[in-house]
C-alpha cells in the first residue's frame, strides 16, 4: 500500500461528502484497490450518503463498481440515494450510474426505471457516449419493465439520429446493438 493509500485510509473517515467522492473517484480511475482503502470509503461514505451532491454520488457509485464492491446492503442504499436524487443528475451523471449499476449486475427495476424516466427528460443532454452507456446498462440488467425499456431505446434512437457525425452515429449503434 503506498504512503498516500495509507494516509487516505487513515484519515479518510474525517472527508466531507465531494472529498470522499472524488478520492475514491481518484483511487479507482487509478485502479487502486486494496480492502482497507475500500473498507474505510464504505464506512465514511454509508451514514453520509442522504447528503451527496448528485456529481458525489455518480462519482462513488462509479468508484464502488470499478472497484467491484457487491455488498447487497450497500447496494440497495446508494440505489436508494441515486433514486431519490436520479431527477437531478445531468446526462453524464445519468450514463454512469446506469453504466454502474449494471457492471456491478444491480438489477434494481425502480432504479432503473428512475433512470430511464430522468433520462428521457434530458434525452438532448445526454452524449451519444451516454446513450450509449445507458442502453447498454439496461440490456446487461434486462430490466422487467418492458414499457420503460422500450420507450427509452426508442427515445435513444430518435436521439442517436439527431446527433453526431455518420462515424459516431455508427460507434453508438454499434455499442447499442
Amino acid at each position: 500500500m503506498s504512503a498516500l493509500e495509507q494516509q487516505a485510509t487513515a484519515t479518510i473517515h474525517r472527508f466531507k461528502e465531494r472529498d470522499l467522492a472524488e478520492t475514491s473517484w481518484g483511487f479507482a480511475k487509478l485502479s487502486i484497490r486494496s480492502e482497507p482503502l475500500v473498507d474505510a470509503v464504505l464506512v465514511a461514505t454509508m451514514p453520509k450518503l442522504s447528503t451527496f451532491p448528485v456529481r458525489g454520488l455518480a462519482n462513488i457509485v462509479w468508484a464502488f463498481a470499478t472497484w467491484r464492491v457487491h455488498e447487497e446492503t450497500v447496494m440497495v442504499a446508494l440505489s436508494q440515494s441515486v433514486k431519490s436524487k436520479c431527477h437531478q443528475f445531468v446526462g453524464q451523471g445519468l450514463g454512469n450510474i446506469a453504466w454502474a449499476f449494471a457492471t456491478l449486475k444491480h438489477a434494481d427495476d425502480t432504479l432503473f426505471e428512475a433512470i430511464a424516466s430522468a433520462s428521457m427528460r434530458r434525452i438532448s443532454e445526454l452524449s451519444l457516449q451516454n446513450l450509449s452507456n445507458i442502453g447498454w446498462a439496461f440490456a446487461t440488467v434486462s430490466v422487467n419493465r418492458a414499457e420503460y425499456v422500450t420507450r427509452l431505446f426508442e427515445t435513444i434512437g430518435k436521439e442517436v439520429s439527431i446527433q453526431g457525425s455518420l462515424v459516431e452515429q455508427e460507434q453508438s449503434i454499434a455499442n447499442l446493438v
